[in-house]
């Protein structure tokens, strides 16, 4: 008569049933890890079903998130094709129902260029500081947001204001043109020539690179302007 394998076991205990060290043994575990288990089998039962629940919870947050983030977009575009104030009032919905989604950021950005398309400047600023404030200064959207802030200062009148922010910006790269001549157009504007020329010319100073050489053009065309009526 042939063997029988452990495998053809007919009968198993109920106490061996529900003995998870004994099932942790047959895996061949350490004995001090059958040990721990047999002494806080209760513990471990609590321990495996918070895990469980934590990466179900997780899961379902997950897929409600992807979909928050599907219809945000949905909703934005539908906001975008809107008209008049009816198109703020749809942006300002999109920013509140999927507030914390790149949908929210963008529907926030486009009310405050909205704002500057209707003359609201103070509006505008307002909506542009809001935004700014929970942009990191390393996201390459703060940059963008303080050109437009600085444009809309210098359109509303707020020209110190408008002066720090194209300080700002004339020292970051890719941006040296709008904060140089930004703050030359506003001393033009307030009849300061002089000091329009010397920031012209300091602008100037630093274009060296071949690829400046359109810009520079363009910059020596301003100065010899300036200097023409001085």
């Amino acid at each position: 008569m042939a063997e029988r394998s452990a495998f053809d076991k007919l009968h198993i205990e109920e106490s061996e049933k529900a003995d998870l060290g004994g099932v942790l043994e047959q895996l061949n575990l350490p004995p001090a890890v059958v040990t721990f288990v047999r002494e806080n089998k209760r513990l471990v039962q609590i321990s495996i079903a918070l895990v469980v629940i934590c990466i179900v919870s997780w899961a379902l947050y997950d897929s409600h998130r992807e979909t928050k983030i599907e219809n945000g977009y949905s909703a934005l575009a539908m906001a975008m094709e809107s008209e008049g104030a009816k198109k703020i009032q749809a942006l300002e919905s999109v920013a509140q129902e999927y507030e914390g989604t790149d949908s929210s950021l963008w529907a926030n950005i486009t009310i405050g260029h909205e704002q500057i398309e209707n003359r609201e400047f103070d509006q505008a600023i307002n909506t542009y500081n809001a935004i700014r404030a929970d942009v990191k200064q390393t996201s390459p959207l703060y940059n963008l947001l303080s050109a437009a802030l600085a444009q809309a200062y210098e359109a509303a009148g707020h020209n110190n204001k408008a002066v720090a922010e194209y300080s700002y910006l004339k020292q970051q790269q890719g941006y040296e043109n709008i904060g140089y001549s930004g703050i030359a157009r506003i001393h033009e504007l307030n009849g300061e020539k002089q000091q329009a020329l010397d920031v012209y010319e300091d602008y100037l100073a630093t274009l060296t690179n071949v690829r400046d050489r359109n810009q520079k053009m363009l910059i020596e065309e301003k100065i010899a302007r300036i200097k023409a009526t001085l």
